[in-house]
């Protein structure tokens, strides 16, 4: 066990993805587990055929948008429903535009950034389509 991410480190443990070692995971291609990773590991260290990396516990990868209360602005009906249904997929949760607990407001492609409503909060991370399903193919939070 690391406290730095560097070179050595093969994954890390993480409860959500704002952190540094997230980050600093996403970057290096490091894969990103939950705790459970961690006891599914251990129940097996006496087991020399067992990896670290063997699909039975890859399972316990964390999902990119673990503790994510993501908004959409500017979809459709039918698009908002499909992206709701796969961000829950991927560990999101879906949030209303005046929701306290909104991490990211998430925009409809072709909307003119002029038009987010200007009562968003400066701290909510504004990202389009594209961080959406980017994130979902690195299967990180994108940056």
């Amino acid at each position: 066990v690391r406290n730095k991410v560097s070179i050595a480190v093969t994954h890390v443990v993480a409860h959500n993805v704002s952190g540094a070692k997230y980050k600093n995971a996403v970057t290096f291609g490091i894969n990103i587990m939950s705790e459970d990773w961690v006891l599914k590991c251990w129940e097996n260290r006496k087991n020399i055929d067992f990896s670290a990396n063997d699909a039975e516990v890859m399972v316990y990868k964390q999902r990119p948008f673990l503790g994510c209360h993501i908004a959409l602005y500017g979809f459709n009906d039918s698009e908002a429903t499909h992206i709701k249904e796969i961000a829950e997929l991927n560990g999101g949760i879906n949030a209303e535009l005046d929701d306290p607990e909104m991490t990211h407001l998430l925009v409809a492609n072709g909307v003119d950034s002029m038009a987010i409503p200007l009562t968003i909060p400066s701290r909510i991370h504004i990202v389009k389509q594209q961080w959406f399903w980017e994130s979902i193919q690195i299967e990180a939070c994108a940056d």
